[in-house]
């Protein structure tokens, strides 16, 4: 099936599909005929927990399954991602963009996205879109939000602020290398911790923990 720009004024892919050719296959041309772009065709991103009328009912529908690649949840959608993995192993599963906070960058709120990569990734996602990497003082986006970053920039002052949630990102970035395999445990700790087995055979265990009514991620080796 084939995505085709009718001219430059319109974007880069027309909304029309012609399922015409029975493959997960996309190829997108560009106005420029001579661009050809195979890519994949995923559902989302769901930002609704309703299961059943999102991810269900395309996934069952066999018109459309035999394109879809795999599911992106978002936000409240979070309450379906569950459903959708269990329902479809093997489907590969994306959390599309992490909850951007309010710009106050707390210990608080990195524990919630802390919680928020343990609810993900231990409900069977393969990817984690965190928001935003970087941004200037006051955490304005570029289109009038404020919210949190990993990293501030001061550009008046000149300097580089490295925020709390820079810190639960390399807690499992860091410590945890591609290829690691998480293992399931069971036990009050695993509720809020990662249990993961690195390359080298070591067993890590990431979790929180609270220090002076602050919040930070902590790492065990086991």
């Amino acid at each position: 099936m084939k995505w085709v720009a009718t001219s430059p004024a319109t974007p880069w892919y027309e909304k029309v599909l012609q399922p015409t050719e029975a493959s997960p296959q996309l190829s997108i041309t560009h106005h420029r005929p001579q661009t050809v772009v195979a890519c994949e065709i995923w559902a989302g991103t769901i930002e609704r927990a309703d299961y059943d009328a999102w991810a269900h009912t395309i996934l069952v529908d066999p018109r459309a399954r035999p394109f879809v690649s795999g599911v992106g949840h978002q936000w409240v959608g979070k309450g379906a991602v569950q459903r959708t993995h269990q329902s479809w192993l093997g489907l590969r599963l994306l959390q599309t963009e992490c909850e951007c906070g309010d710009g106050s960058n707390t210990w608080d709120y990195a524990h919630y996205v802390f919680t928020l990569l343990h609810h993900y990734l231990c409900n069977g996602v393969n990817g984690f879109v965190y928001w935003n990497m970087v941004l200037p003082a006051g955490g304005r986006s570029t289109w009038s939000w404020t919210q949190n970053s990993m990293i501030t920039v001061d550009t008046t002052q000149q300097t580089v602020t490295y925020n709390r949630e820079l810190y639960v990102m390399k807690h499992l970035a860091h410590f945890v290398a591609p290829g690691s395999v998480r293992r399931d445990l069971q036990g009050p700790l695993d509720a809020r911790s990662f249990n993961t087995i690195v390359l080298d055979g070591r067993a890590l265990r990431i979790m929180p923990k609270k220090t002076q009514g602050n919040v930070v991620p902590q790492e065990r080796v086991l």
